[in-house]
C-alpha cells in the first residue's frame, strides 16, 4: 500500500484583502445594530446553551476516542503478553488466552497459567528421564508417556485433568494434583475437576479472539515494542536539549555562587533583632501589642474592602463599556469558530487513528481486500475534513484577533478604581506607628539590660576585695549566728509543729478518721463507680463547709443563711445550698458582697453564738468572732513567726 501524505496549507492570494473587507462591513453593520440589554442577555444566554451543548458533544466524544485509544492499548499488551508466554511453554497465544480465561473463570486466575504449564512439561521431562516418582504418578492415573507424547500442553493439561477428576477420594485427588502441577495444583482442582466444559465456556465467551491472537500475537508484540522505543525518545529529546543549555546553565549557577551571602545575613540579623525587639516590647505592654493587633484587623478588613469595592466597581464599567463596543459579538463568534475547528481537528486525529489500523489489518493473511477497502473509505473522509479545515483557514485567528482588538478598545475607556473608600491608609499608618512604638520600647529594654550587665560585672569586680575584708568580721560572729540559727530552727519546727496540727484537725473536720476516704476506696475496687463519687461530693461539702465555718472553738455554728445575712446575703431562688456557701466565701475572702452593703459579724442583731455586751461572742471583737479558715490560720501562724523573727540575734546583727 502507498504511502498517503495530507499537507494541509493555503496561499494567501487576496485572503489579508478579503478579511479587511468583511471586518470593514461587520463595523458598519454593528454601528446600525441597536440591541437593548434585555435582548442581549437573551442572546448571550442561548449562545452560552450552544457552546454548553457543543462542549458537552466534544466531551462525549473525547470520552469515546479515549475508550477506543485504550482498547487498542489492551489489545497490543495482551499480543505481546501472550507472544512472550508462548514462546516460554511452546503453547499457541490462541490457546493460551482460552487457558487464561478458564482459570479466571474458575477463580484461580490468569497469572497462573504459565506457571502450570511449566510445572507440568518439568514433571513430563522428569518422567520421560527415568523419574521414579514421575513415573509411579502416571501409573497410578493410568497414563502412558505415549498418551502424552505430540499433544499441547493444553491436550495435555486435558487428559491428565480427566484423571485427576476420576479420583473419588479429595485427599488423592488433591495429592495426585499437586505431584504433577506442584504446590499450586490444589489451588487448580476447580479447573480439573470439570477442565472440558470450562475450556468450552471459555472459547464461547472468547468467540474468534483466539484465532486472531494466533495469527497477529507477534505482529502486535513487535509493535508493542517499537511504541516503548518511541517512548524513550522523549529522554533522548531532554538530553539534547540540556546539552545544548549546558553554557546557559552553567553561567547561572556561577552567579549564584557568587552571591553576598554575608550580606544577606546581615540583613537577616538586623531583622531578627526587630522581631526581638518588637516581642519584648510586647511583654512589657501586652495592652499595645493587643491594641497594635486589633488596628491590623482593621487594617486587613478596610483594605479587602476597597478592593472588593474598587474591583467590583472596575469589573461593571469593563462591562457597560464593552456594549460600547462589538465584544460581545466578536467573542461569540470566536467560540463558534473556536469550536468548528475543534470538532473538525479531533475528527481528523481519529480518522488517521482508523486508517494505520486499517493499514495494519491490511498486513493480515486474507484481510488485505478488506483493508484497503476501509482505508480507502476513511482517506476519502480524511481528504473531506482536510478540505474543510483549509476553508477555515485564518477565520478562528481572525476572530481572536477582533476579540482582542475589542476587549482592549473596551478597556481602555473602563475607569479602573482605586479609591481608598474605607480608610484603610490611615488605619495603616496606626498600625505601623503601634508597632514602631512596641519596638522602640523592647529595643530600650534590651539596650538597658546589656548596660545593666556590663555595672553588674563591674561591681561585681570592687566587691571581690570588699568580701575578702570582711571574712575576718563574718568569722567574729559566727558563734553567735550559730546560736540564733538553733533558735531559728527551733522556732521553725515548733511553727511547722502547729501548722501540721491545725492541718490535721481540719482533715478530721472534713473526713473524721479518713472514713469516707477509706469508703470511697471500696467502692472504686468494688466497681461502684455510682457510689464513690456520691461519697467524693460528700468529702467535697464538707471541706466547702469547714472552709467556711472554720474549726474548733472558732467554729461558726449557725445556720447558712444567719451567716449570709453578716455579708448582707440571702439564697436565691432555684439556688442550691453550695451556690450559696460560695457566694457567701466569695464575699469573705474575695470582697464579692453582691449589690447589698454588708454587715460585719456582730453589727446590727447580736450573735446568738453566747453574745456578750457589745453583741460579739464571748466579749470578743467583731472580727475576732469571724470564723478562721484554713488558709487563715496558717497564714497567722507564719505573721506570728515574722513576728518573732526581727528579735533574734542574726537579724540584730545584721542590721
Amino acid at each position: 500500500m502507498s504511502d498517503i501524505t495530507v499537507t494541509l496549507g493555503a496561499k494567501d492570494e487576496g485572503l489579508s484583502s478579503s478579511l479587511s473587507g468583511l471586518r470593514n462591513q461587520a463595523d458598519e453593520t454593528s454601528k446600525g445594530f441597536d440591541m437593548s440589554f434585555g435582548k442581549i442577555g437573551i442572546a448571550a444566554g442561548v449562545a452560552g446553551a450552544a457552546v454548553k451543548v457543543g462542549m458537552m458533544a466534544i466531551e462525549a466524544a473525547t470520552a469515546a476516542a479515549s475508550a477506543v485509544m485504550a482498547g487498542f492499548t489492551d489489545a497490543i499488551d495482551l499480543g505481546g503478553k501472550l507472544n512472550d508466554l508462548s514462546s516460554r511453554t511452546g503453547e499457541s497465544a490462541g490457546n493460551l488466552l482460552i487457558l487464561q480465561r478458564a482459570f479466571e473463570n474458575t477463580g484461580v486466575g490468569a497469572d497462573k497459567v504459565g506457571t502450570s504449564v511449566n510445572k507440568l512439561q518439568k514433571f513430563m521431562a522428569e518422567a520421560a528421564n527415568g523419574g521414579a516418582d514421575q513415573a509411579a504418578t502416571l501409573d497410578a492415573l493410568g497414563v502412558s508417556m505415549s498418551d502424552l507424547a505430540g499433544k499441547t500442553p493444553t491436550e495435555q493439561m486435558g487428559i491428565l485433568a480427566g484423571k485427576i477428576a476420576s479420583i473419588s477420594d479429595p485427599a488423592e485427588r488433591a495429592r495426585a494434583s499437586m505431584e504433577v502441577f506442584g504446590k499450586s495444583g490444589g489451588e487448580l482442582l476447580p479447573l480439573l475437576n470439570n477442565f472440558g466444559k470450562e475450556i468450552e465456556g471459555a472459547k464461547d465467551q472468547l468467540g474468534s479472539m483466539p484465532g486472531v491472537m494466533d495469527r497477529s500475537a507477534e505482529a502486535f508484540d513487535e509493535l508493542g515494542d517499537n511504541m516503548s522505543a518511541i517512548s524513550s525518545k522523549v529522554m533522548e529529546f531532554a538530553a539534547g536539549f540540556l546539552e545544548s543549555a549546558l553554557p546557559a546553565l552553567n553561567t547561572f549557577t556561577k552567579a549564584l555562587s557568587g552571591v553576598d551571602a554575608a550580606g544577606w545575613g546581615d540583613a537577616t540579623l538586623a531583622v531578627v533583632g526587630r522581631i526581638a525587639d518588637r516581642l519584648i516590647g510586647a511583654f512589657q505592654d501586652p495592652v499595645a501589642l493587643i491594641s497594635a493587633f486589633g488596628t491590623s484587623f482593621e487594617v486587613a478588613i478596610k483594605t479587602f474592602g476597597n478592593a472588593f469595592f474598587n474591583t467590583s466597581s472596575t469589573v461593571i464599567d469593563f462591562l457597560f463599556k464593552s456594549f460600547e463596543t462589538t465584544l460581545p459579538s466578536a467573542v461569540l463568534t470566536f467560540l463558534g469558530n473556536a469550536f468548528v475547528d475543534t470538532a473538525l481537528t479531533f475528527q481528523r486525529y481519529f480518522i488517521e487513528g482508523l486508517m494505520t489500523i486499517s493499514s495494519a489489518i491490511s498486513e493480515l493473511p486474507g484481510m488485505e481486500a478488506a483493508g484497503n477497502k476501509m482505508f480507502a473509505s476513511l482517506d476519502s473522509v480524511n481528504t473531506a475534513l482536510g478540505e474543510a479545515q483549509l476553508e477555515r483557514v485564518g477565520k478562528t485567528a481572525a476572530a481572536a484577533s477582533l476579540v482582542k482588538e475589542e476587549f482592549d478598545k473596551a478597556a481602555g475607556m473602563t475607569r479602573v478604581f482605586s479609591e481608598d473608600i474605607f480608610g484603610a491608609e490611615d488605619a495603616t499608618k496606626r498600625m505601623n506607628s503601634e508597632m514602631n512604638a512596641i519596638e522602640e520600647k523592647g529595643n530600650a529594654t534590651r539596650k538597658a539590660f546589656l548596660e545593666s550587665n556590663v555595672a553588674a560585672k563591674e561591681v561585681k569586680d570592687k566587691t571581690k576585695g570588699a568580701a575578702g575584708d570582711a571574712e575576718s568580721v563574718a568569722t567574729s560572729f559566727s558563734k553567735a549566728e550559730g546560736s540564733a540559727k538553733k533558735m531559728k530552727e527551733e522556732l521553725s519546727a515548733s511553727a511547722k509543729l502547729l501548722e501540721d496540727v491545725t492541718k490535721a484537725e481540719a482533715k478530721d473536720a472534713v473526713d473524721k478518721g479518713g472514713k469516707l476516704a477509706k469508703k470511697a476506696s471500696d467502692q472504686m475496687a468494688s466497681g461502684d463507680f455510682s457510689g464513690a463519687r456520691s461519697t467524693a461530693r460528700r468529702i467535697a461539702n464538707n471541706e466547702a463547709e469547714t472552709n467556711l465555718r472554720g474549726i474548733g472553738a472558732n467554729k461558726d455554728r449557725r445556720a447558712l443563711a444567719d451567716i449570709g445575712k453578716d455579708y448582707g446575703l440571702s439564697s436565691k431562688l432555684g439556688e442550691s445550698s453550695s451556690e450559696f456557701r460560695e457566694r457567701i466565701r466569695a464575699a469573705r475572702e474575695d470582697g464579692d458582697y453582691g449589690q447589698k452593703k454588708p454587715q460585719r459579724m456582730g453589727e446590727g442583731k447580736p450573735s446568738i453564738d453566747k453574745p456578750g455586751k457589745d453583741g460579739t461572742a464571748n466579749g470578743k471583737t467583731a472580727s475576732d468572732s469571724k470564723p478562721k479558715s484554713l488558709d487563715a490560720i496558717v497564714q497567722s501562724i507564719l505573721e506570728l513567726v515574722k513576728k518573732i523573727e526581727p528579735k533574734l540575734p542574726v537579724a540584730a546583727l545584721t542590721a
